[in-house]
């Protein structure tokens, strides 16, 4: 994905025509002003020169109005334009990381190419054992909720990122059905999470943030909106790697194992998008890691 070169001059056009204007609502507020301040001639034509005058005037003034409209319409062409650009520049950053960090990733999301197996969407997992004294380096630890009850599983996960070499690592997990908040929120409480960093839950349940929040937990709800799920894929997908302790996190380590993009059923292309589906403990890890992928940079 590139930028047209022409956005610059666009934009270089649309400034110029902004000064431009600002040119003429300066001179015609002048001209407009230099008329308030004549006077009246004392002959037998008063009245005509008079009304000359204020003839003038009002057109001095149409003319401010009219060059204000325009300047105020070129102003949000150029706010409109730097938006644009900005977000141009933003997708083609996250496409170049992808493609430096992950680019089988990159040739799958940008490009439809069939990649590996064409299915699996993590290439940058990692199982393997987290030991105590690896975690002990971590000073900030991320925990995630994805709501659930039958026959979806409540799911939770807790998390540590190292933001330098970016590597994420999921130690800690746990997995209900049918269970009330009253009895997950102590099964937390007795984790210790949320006393060391963030505990963001699915926002599609207030009522279930509330209820953690009333037993003593820090609940916040996660941002949800129009391509979350995707900037949060691609953030993961982009990592150096995602290290999932396969012992103490089994249920998650077989969830980002397992999940693989769709495949037409009639053709066996792969589908884009990220499939609905068995990814409870993905979707708590998204969740948890919201205040990460969201700063923009991470």
């Amino acid at each position: 994905m590139q930028l047209h070169e022409g956005d610059g001059a666009l934009r270089r056009d649309l400034v110029g025509e902004e000064q431009f204007l600002r040119r003429v609502v300066l001179a015609a507020t002048d001209y407009e002003q230099q008329l308030a301040g004549l006077h009246y001639p004392a002959h037998a034509h008063r009245d005509g020169v008079a009304g000359h005058i204020v003839a003038a005037r009002e057109e001095a003034g149409v003319c401010v109005n009219r060059a204000l409209v325009e300047l105020l319409a070129v102003r949000v062409r150029v706010e409109d334009g730097a938006r644009l650009v900005e977000a141009e520049m933003t997708v083609r950053a996250d496409a170049e990381h992808l493609q430096r960090t992950n680019p089988a990733a990159f040739r799958h999301e940008y490009g439809g190419e069939v990649v590996g197996s064409g299915a699996a969407v993590f290439a940058n997992l990692q199982l393997r054992a987290v030991p105590d004294d690896e975690l002990e380096r971590y000073d900030r630890v991320y925990y995630g909720v994805d709501w659930g009850w039958y026959p979806d599983p409540w799911a939770y996960n807790a998390a540590a990122y190292d933001a330098a070499r970016r590597v994420l690592v999921i130690f800690d997990e746990l997995t209900r059905s049918r269970t009330p908040n009253r009895e997950t929120a102590e099964l937390l409480l007795a984790r210790g999470a949320g006393t060391d960093g963030p505990l963001t839950a699915d926002a599609a349940e207030p009522k279930s943030c509330a209820d953690y929040r009333a037993a003593g937990l820090p609940c916040r709800a996660a941002q949800k909106g129009p391509g979350s799920v995707r900037e949060s894929m691609k953030w993961l997908q982009g990592l150096a790697a995602i290290i999932i302790d396969p012992v103490r996190c089994p249920a998650t380590a077989a969830e980002f194992s397992e999940y693989e993009y769709e495949r037409d059923p009639r053709t066996g292309e792969v589908l884009p998008g990220y499939p609905d589906v068995n990814n409870h403990h993905i979707d708590a890890v998204r969740y948890a890691l919201e205040s990460v992928w969201r700063r923009r940079g991470s």
